[in-house]
């Protein structure tokens, strides 16, 4: 397995690059626009192809580089297989749904501003810029 974090630790997000060395293949999630020559550089020094590209949702605080690394690599680009959840898969899976309404209030509070571009940023990753 190989495992290849692209953080960005003043927005909070980050890309990642993971593949199989013995079949030559990987994928990255969540591609920042300005890292997807290092993405294409990196797979081809571990001898990986780049055969898999996903958006985990729409992103509010970078550019997205799924679809151009996608279109550069010929590879299928898209969102993530699950794109919409239901309520007792929530309360099953999602940790903030079992703390109480206090706990849950103050886990959101302390969330980080918004991007000052995420209005361009949303629209340019929606295909509307």
């Amino acid at each position: 397995m190989i495992f290849k974090p692209y953080y960005y630790f003043e927005t909070g997000c980050a890309g990642y690059l993971f593949g199989c060395g013995g079949l030559g293949k990987c994928a990255v999630v969540d591609a920042h626009e300005e890292d997807v020559d290092a993405y294409i550089a990196f797979a081809a020094s571990k001898g990986l192809r780049i055969t898999h590209v996903i958006d985990t949702h729409i992103h509010a605080d970078h550019r997205s580089g799924g679809p151009a690394l996608a279109r550069k690599v010929g590879a299928g680009a898209g969102m993530s297989g699950k794109p919409s959840s239901t309520i007792a898969f929530e309360k099953r899976w999602n940790p903030l749904l079992s703390k109480s309404r206090e706990e849950f209030v103050d886990a959101l509070a302390d969330v980080p501003p918004k991007p000052a571009a995420m209005e361009y940023i949303l629209r340019k990753n929606q295909g509307r810029a």
